[in-house]
């Protein structure tokens, strides 16, 4: 599965051979280095994830170094009323991370969040991104509040270029 391929130790390429939306029911965390995932190898429409209404807090979180995600859908929201969701949280000790040409879409905190917990984060580079309606009109504690994205003051070298945001 693909969880078990991006959750994984050691250096690994996820490739496709089947198309189609993954309902995620816990997050996916990525917390090993030496991860690359070919979405542009998937036929058809594509590989996508979509958050259940299980998930709480993000339907993906990068807590790795040397991440490579290229052509692949992140989808928080499912349409169920939320509070703190996250599509795409990139935290804690992420190296020289790279989205290349995904669509990222309806968080309700905020679509992507980059900050630091403890640990230095940076070399992040976004490019060529579809980044979405984030959800305003949601459960979240400070009211009407989705952003697109967070960018913490404490994070070290970003690249954010070429995106949509929306």
């Amino acid at each position: 599965s693909f969880r078990s391929f991006a959750e994984a130790n050691g250096p690994r390429i996820i490739e496709f051979a089947v198309s189609g939306t993954v309902p995620v029911q816990t997050p996916i965390v990525i917390n090993n280095d030496n991860l690359t995932v070919r979405g542009h190898t998937a036929p058809g429409t594509g590989f996508s994830l979509q958050a259940t209404p299980a998930v709480d807090t993000f339907t993906m979180r990068i807590i790795a170094s040397d991440i490579h995600i290229d052509n692949i859908g992140i989808y928080q929201n499912n349409g169920q009323p939320s509070v703190n969701r996250d599509a795409l949280n990139i935290s804690t000790s992420s190296r020289r991370v790279v989205f290349s040409q995904c669509t990222i879409m309806w968080g309700s905190d905020e679509t992507i969040s980059l900050y630091r917990v403890d640990n230095n984060v940076g070399i992040v580079t976004l490019q060529y991104c579809l980044i979405a309606e984030g959800l305003s009109q949601t459960q979240h504690p400070s009211g009407e509040h989705s952003k697109g994205i967070l960018i913490g003051n404490d994070i070290d070298q970003v690249s954010f270029h070429h995106n949509w945001l929306t």
